[in-house]
């Protein structure tokens, strides 16, 4: 049998059956929760219309108390904010981002950010070795203004470009020996 490629219904359980009390005594759970976390000043509005499906579900008017929490629920997703990913994380265990969700991340937590700061260290290593960098201190400083001009591309091609160029530095005409020290 063929599955349907019918759009799902939100505003019902994947079974098309109605929801059961205990899901709904779930959903208010949830629903309180990050009703107490809303640090919205005008939120008396979602805490009156969420009473509202309170007192529906202690009457047992789990239809009505569903639409009410569905509801609240629409309008707090519409008031959060959500942090912009901007590039998937790769082999991070239990990442925790910083900042507001919806906001841009912090300099600090933003990818081509860090991955500028990371060529810039790798770059003092390569000097504290002896290699000539003082050419790719200049290019970083390049990508740096193009980062700072919104050109997050050309800045994290520059950082990739420089980052290749530093290891192969560490490979060396050997094979991996640093330039004689002075």
């Amino acid at each position: 049998m063929p599955r349907s490629k019918a759009p799902r219904n939100p505003g019902r359980p994947r079974s098309g059956r109605p929801a059961r009390r205990e899901e709904l005594e779930g959903f208010a759970e949830g629903l309180r929760y990050r009703l107490a976390r809303l640090e919205d000043p005008d939120r008396g509005d979602l805490t009156a219309e969420f009473h509202v499906g309170e007192v529906a579900l202690e009457r047992g008017g789990l239809e009505e108390a569903e639409r009410t929490f569905r509801a609240v629920a629409k309008r707090l997703d519409a008031r959060e904010k959500e942090m912009e990913l901007v590039e998937m994380p790769r082999g991070l265990v239990d990442y925790q981002p910083v900042g507001d969700r919806g906001v841009p991340p912090d300099r600090d937590e933003e990818p081509v950010s860090n991955r500028l700061l990371l060529v810039q260290r790798l770059a003092q290593v390569r000097r504290s070795e002896g290699f000539p960098v003082e050419h790719i201190v200049r290019r970083l400083a390049v990508a740096e203004e193009e980062y700072r001009l919104g050109h997050r591309a050309r800045a994290r091609a520059i950082a990739d470009e420089v980052h290749r160029e530093l290891d192969r530095m560490s490979e060396g005409p050997e094979g991996g020996a640093p330039p004689p020290q002075a």
